[in-house]
């Protein structure tokens, strides 16, 4: 069995406290942590596609620039959860097992009721907190700073949504919003260094695609393109 972290004594008793009739049947609460649900997962993704196609279209570099960042820091967070959780196996809140966590096991068949640590909606919202707060560095608007309370708010209400929606124990969110954090820092981090040197644009960069398959999705990464 895996190591807990030193909050998973709180596991229990937050969860406990959040499935209590007086939460659950707060139909304000409900549809809002839905709508954040869905942030941290496909709606993210649709903002920033949708955000660099138009920054293509308009010739709108910021744009582009927001909206690539964006869906690469959600690609690279999302690809490191999914390796963390099918190593750490562990189980979804309301699940009976033995073992709460087993290494490997996340991986395996039917592996849904084993993919709790770390939230994947968590290192989303972070990856996507982080991004738009790097970006909004480089522009020279009185409201730039104002990005990071907003972003960041938003990304810990999404962390606080999963557990509301009873898929997540509090135990797999710090490491997930490190992930987050540090995806969305290093996409910035690389881009940025990389515009400075060589001066592409951001149409011109590896663009990251999400393949349907069968049994789920692969992420693949379009070649550069050519310069005339």
């Amino acid at each position: 069995m895996l190591a807990t972290f030193a909050v998973a004594p709180l596991d229990h008793p937050v969860e406990a406290e959040l499935q209590e009739p007086r939460w659950q049947n707060n139909g304000v609460l409900r549809s809002t942590t839905h709508d954040l649900a869905f942030i941290g997962g496909p709606g993210g993704f649709m903002i920033g596609v949708g955000l660099y196609a138009t920054g293509v279209a308009t010739r709108t570099n910021t744009m582009a620039s927001v909206g690539l960042h964006t869906t690469e820091a959600l690609l690279l967070a999302g690809g490191i959860t999914a390796l963390g959780k099918g190593l750490a196996g562990c189980a979804l809140p309301g699940v009976q097992t033995a073992e709460s966590c087993e290494l490997g096991r996340g991986f395996h068949h039917n592996n849904g009721p084993f993919v709790s640590f770390p939230s994947g909606h968590t290192a989303a919202g972070f990856a996507i907190a982080t991004t738009l707060t790097k970006e909004a560095s480089h522009w020279h608007s009185p409201f730039a700073r104002m990005v990071a309370p907003v972003a960041f708010t938003t990304a810990g209400a999404i962390a606080f949504a999963r557990l509301y929606q009873h898929v997540h124990w509090p135990s797999d969110l710090p490491v997930a919003a490190a992930i987050g954090t540090w995806s969305g820092l290093t996409i910035e981090n690389a881009s940025h260094h990389g515009h400075a040197s060589s001066g592409d644009t951001p149409q011109a960069r590896l663009i990251p695609e999400i393949v349907p398959l069968p049994s789920g999705v692969a992420v693949a990464w379009a070649l550069p393109f050519g310069h005339s």
